[in-house]
């Protein structure tokens, strides 16, 4: 796993995947994650676009479905709780 540290990239096509970035900064970049099988911390993204491939579009797909998933409007039923009522 290759290691960048305080690396800035800049109108880059940068494959996530099997790295690690710390404190980095993409600009106007390609960002592609194929696996999701890297470390990210401390970084910055500004302008860039990103591109999820093989496992993880199989990712973004469920967590997009999660969250376009209706809200429910009804409201929860009461219920005793664990003390119950006396």
């Amino acid at each position: 796993m290759a290691k960048f540290t305080k690396s800035k990239f800049i109108n880059s096509t940068v494959v996530l995947d099997g790295n690690e970035y710390i404190g980095c900064e993409f600009t106007n970049s390609r960002i592609v994650i194929t696996r999701g099988n890297f470390t990210l911390k401390d970084s910055n993204f500004d302008s860039c676009a990103f591109e999820f491939a093989g496992e993880a579009a199989n990712i973004k797909s469920l967590v997009e479905g999660l969250l376009n998933q209706p809200t429910s409007t009804k409201k929860p039923s009461k219920t005793s709780g664990a003390g119950g009522s006396k």
